[in-house]
């Protein structure tokens, strides 16, 4: 668990008047913390700059159908008349949930 995580995010010139974030563990789990703050500090965790990544895979983006804008222009509509807000779906990814739905 951590505190004062959200203070220091919110304002990080208090973050040394805090004493910054600080993370809780069970007083089960203190060997282990222990033990993994030790290795943080030998530099086990450190990451290689030199080594070279692999390309990431690309996915193509979907088209968006004359339906999911609509539909998105709706919920927007409705939350600015009403302050209503409403989630809204894309319209392929709810057809598809439907159709596993009856196939099952």
């Amino acid at each position: 668990m951590l505190l004062d995580e959200n203070m220091i995010w919110n304002n990080q010139m208090s973050a040394q008047a805090v004493g910054g974030v600080k993370l809780l563990v069970k007083q089960s789990d203190k060997e282990i913390a222990t033990q993994v703050i030790a290795n943080f500090h030998q530099g086990d965790y450190l990451i290689n700059d030199d080594e070279q990544l692999s390309e990431p895979s690309s996915i193509p983006a979907e088209k968006s159908t004359w339906r999911d804008n609509v539909n998105t222009v709706l919920a927007l509509l409705l939350l600015i008349a009403t302050g209503i807000a409403l989630p809204f779906q894309r319209w392929k990814t709810r057809r598809a949930e439907l159709n596993n739905k009856q196939d099952h």
